[in-house]
């Protein structure tokens, strides 16, 4: 797979991690978690699927594009500190090794055949991308 967009989700829930994941998409018939990272509320990013691997994320985007899921329900709450630079940092990570401009980032809502929240209002995806465009030109610079 050669992804071509990065698309954010959060859980809709409290708590969670890769494996809490991985048995909720299990239990709907899939092979597995769906995503290819998860970001955890104290800022550790744990690897879902394989990043060459065909996501289960969003119909329509998952043969390109990569799914990050944060922890939490960004309709009720926000992402913490550590979770959003853990987040800023991979996308821009992920962006510049696929060569996938900060622009290309979106959010599920922004991209689903199905209405949704994700990542919910307390999220900002255009901060996001301001911020992930800022991570790679520091890294085009160093």
């Amino acid at each position: 797979m050669m992804p071509r967009a990065l698309i954010i989700h959060h859980s809709a829930s409290p708590t969670g991690d890769r494996d809490t994941i991985d048995g909720w998409h299990k239990a709907r018939g899939w092979k597995g978690i769906g995503y290819h990272k998860v970001i955890l509320r104290d800022g550790r990013i744990q690897q879902g699927r394989a990043d060459n691997e065909r996501g289960a994320h969003c119909p329509g985007w998952n043969d390109r594009s990569l799914g990050i899921c944060c922890i939490g329900n960004f309709e009720v709450t926000w992402p913490t500190q550590r979770q959003w630079a853990s987040l800023v940092r991979a996308c821009a990570i992920l962006c510049q090794r696929h060569s996938i401009p900060a622009l290309l980032i979106y959010g599920h809502k922004e991209v689903s055949l199905k209405s949704t929240a994700c990542p919910g209002r307390n999220f900002d995806l255009n901060r996001l991308r301001e911020e992930v465009e800022k991570a790679l030109i520091r890294i085009a610079e160093a």
